[in-house]
């Protein structure tokens, strides 16, 4: 059986030459995607995410 249950939702693995490269960090809010940035490693990606989550309003455009 093939579970994903450890993986992060928003957090996303980019390959370079089939190795993990960086781990993005992604989030979608009423069909929107809001782009938090490149981290080295999986732990740093899944901080920013929930670093998002406490306080979404920092991360607002300001000029829309």
């Amino acid at each position: 059986m093939n579970v994903k249950a450890n993986k992060p939702r928003y957090v996303f693995v980019l390959k370079r030459d089939g190795k993990p490269y960086r781990y993005m960090a992604r989030v979608t809010v009423k069909f929107r995607k809001i782009y938090l940035g490149c981290y080295k490693t999986q732990t740093e990606a899944v901080a920013a995410v929930k670093k998002y989550f406490e306080n979404p309003k920092s991360y607002e455009r300001r000029y829309l």
